[in-house]
């Protein structure tokens, strides 16, 4: 079988930590399963990134175990401030189209596998009528009730759902958005995302939890400005957290205000975007991971977190409430500094209660990649079955 994963997510040489979970799983794909990944990027992206340094070629060659597979990296037109964005599904089916005809006719592609209904699946659906190759999609986006609110996204992710021979959803928690889709879709598959466990080994545990990290993009919607607040309230209360904010993003610039704002300056470290393969080592110098988040389809930073056996603290936002049980963690509504800060510390009350290898045991039983990938394999052979 010889299947095209189509991504924008796709780590590249310049964004090497973008959605790496979607490169993992080939590792754990059976080797009779032959992968091309096709994975777009914006024209000018090092200029975008400030990244001079790195070129991103057409093809380059991925170590995956004991793989080697062809990436591409087809160029497309992406204007700034989302300009354009109804267009961007349509332009980047436009400008990926060659490339996928191309591995098409050379190699043969029996499915494509598309990451993410918008715009990946939406540009997918328009390859798969024009080249007669059938897909599959997986849908991550935890924000998608919003896009499925306007009309015109309606229809083209509706048209992208019912398109796919199988529709996969990471949670449970996206059935709910996806019920609005006009013309309804497809009974999908619920597939969770996973993690090589093995990567990972369990952290010490300190006799308190004193060190606190967020890992994840910097925008307003992942609620990091809430995290500081509730940080400046212990503190208040003379309670010695200190926290590290891992990643990048546009709100970086705001949040650094606040934290000077707050008077957090020596308790707050900004640590930049790190490579993905260097968080199960880095796992180890925290005591909970916090994910603060206001909306999140999944929260794979909190599975790496749970097979590290640290316990976590996120919120009742969608994917979090299918990770976080009462021996992993605390989960609290989003948007509340004080629900935050009363979370950290019942988490301090609780610390004895929270078994590290216990936490870890969990997380391999529910979310290791080597249970879950056979059932993406099966679905892979359902979906050409059902030609």
């Amino acid at each position: 079988m010889k299947v095209l994963i189509y991504s924008r997510g796709y780590p590249n040489p310049i964004e090497p930590g973008r959605s790496a979970f979607v490169r993992e799983i080939i590792r754990f794909l059976p080797s009779e399963i032959n992968i091309t990944v096709v994975a777009p990027v914006p024209f000018f992206l090092s200029q975008r990134m400030k990244n001079s340094a790195q070129k991103i070629p057409l093809m380059r060659i991925d170590r995956i175990g004991e793989r080697e597979v062809e990436v591409w990296h087809p160029r497309f037109p992406l204007l700034p401030k989302n300009l354009l964005r109804p267009a961007v599904a349509r332009l980047q089916a436009l400008f990926t189209n060659s490339c996928v005809k191309g591995i098409r006719d050379q190699s043969g592609i029996d499915l494509i596998h598309a990451n993410w209904g918008f715009p990946d699946g939406c540009a997918v659906f328009w390859l798969s009528r024009k080249l007669g190759i059938p897909y599959v999609l997986t849908e991550h986006q935890g924000a998608i009730g919003d896009l499925l609110k306007i009309k015109f996204y309606n229809h083209l992710l509706g048209r992208a759902y019912r398109g796919s021979r199988k529709l996969i959803l990471v949670s449970e928690s996206l059935k709910e958005p996806l019920a609005k889709v006009q013309g309804g879709i497809p009974e999908p598959e619920i597939i969770p995302n996973g993690i090589d466990t093995q990567r990972f080994t369990t952290a010490p545990k300190r006799p308190r939890p004193e060190k606190l990290v967020y890992i994840g993009n910097l925008i307003p919607e992942k609620g990091v400005q809430y995290l500081l607040r509730a940080l400046k309230l212990l503190l208040d209360k003379g309670k010695d957290y200190s926290l590290h904010i891992i990643g990048a993003g546009k709100y970086r610039p705001e949040l650094e205000k606040e934290v000077t704002a707050l008077g957090l300056g020596q308790k707050v470290v900004f640590k930049g975007a790190v490579a993905a393969e260097s968080i199960p080592s880095l796992l180890h110098d925290y005591d909970v991971l916090v994910l603060p988040t206001m909306v999140e389809s999944f929260g794979l930073v909190l599975i790496e977190a749970l097979s590290t056996g640290l316990p976590v603290l996120s919120t009742y936002s969608g994917g979090p409430e299918t990770i976080v049980t009462p021996e992993t963690g605390i989960l609290v509504q989003p948007g509340s500094e004080t629900a935050l800060a009363d979370a950290i510390l019942a988490l301090e009350d609780r610390w004895d209660e929270f078994d590290p290898l216990k936490i870890r045991a969990i997380c391999q039983q529910r979310f290791d990649l080597e249970k879950l990938v056979p059932r993406l394999a099966q679905l892979y052979r359902e979906a050409l079955a059902s030609q």
